[in-house]
């Protein structure tokens, strides 16, 4: 793994093409490496963040997600980065009743 190395128009285009496996192992490694750049910052301010998945990224896929929180990341509120062919989206998951509450009382505690 070359590490990431920035975003270069390769990584949006293979989500639209599919057909080479070369460049979908290239753009899983890319991910996963500045899944552990972000996992750095995410840790430094705000141990919650302590874990990173990067999804199997499939042959047929039309993204390429990580997601970031506790180990066991899943029913609570946690932050996903994806790459698809449209670009880059950042966004908060909340799958459960009990995650969106928790999410509230952070949101009332948060500076913003």
């Amino acid at each position: 793994m070359s590490g990431f190395t920035g975003f270069q128009i390769e990584h949006f285009r293979y989500f639209l093409l599919h057909d080479d496996d070369e460049a979908r192992r290239w753009i899983r490694e890319q991910v996963e490496s500045l899944a552990g750049l972000v996992l750095a910052s995410l840790k430094a301010a705000e141990p919650f963040y302590e874990f990173f998945d990067v999804g199997n990224l499939p042959r047929d896929q039309s993204e390429c997600w990580v997601a970031f929180g506790p180990r066991e990341y899943k029913g609570v509120t946690h932050q996903t980065i994806s790459l698809g062919s449209d670009g880059l989206r950042i966004f908060v998951n909340t799958e459960t009743k009990p995650a969106i509450g928790r999410l509230r009382n952070v949101l009332k505690r948060s500076e913003f």
